[in-house]
């Protein structure tokens, strides 16, 4: 699956395997990866609806992100999760996403 995303020069067409997280800031969904930071077209729900049957799972109110960038998992004290991922990115799974995450996680492992 393709995602079209636009920097301030262009429109560039990027892979899903090659994003590593999705981000809302306000109205605005940005992409992450090794290409860097691009903006969508998209909300984050419309993108999880397109997504549904992918490597990628909601973690918070405002992120999505791709499981096979997981390289570390480590329980925080305050029922949230830490994930460290490629590229040296922290990224947390919040309380009301915790089972959601862990259920996708144990469906990956079956």
């Amino acid at each position: 699956m393709i995602i079209v995303g636009k920097n301030h020069r262009e429109s560039c067409e990027v892979d899903v395997d090659n994003i590593i997280y999705f981000e809302s800031n306000n109205n605005d969904v940005f992409m992450f990866g090794s290409f860097g930071k691009l903006k969508i077209n998209l909300k984050l729900y419309e993108l999880e609806e397109k997504l549904i049957d992918s490597k990628f799972v909601q973690i918070s109110k405002s992120h999505i992100i791709n499981i096979t960038k997981i390289i570390g998992v480590s329980q925080q004290w305050n029922s949230r999760i830490k994930l460290k991922v490629v590229n040296d990115i922290t990224l947390y799974v919040n309380r009301t996403y915790l089972k959601q995450f862990k259920k996708y996680i144990r469906k990956g492992v079956e």
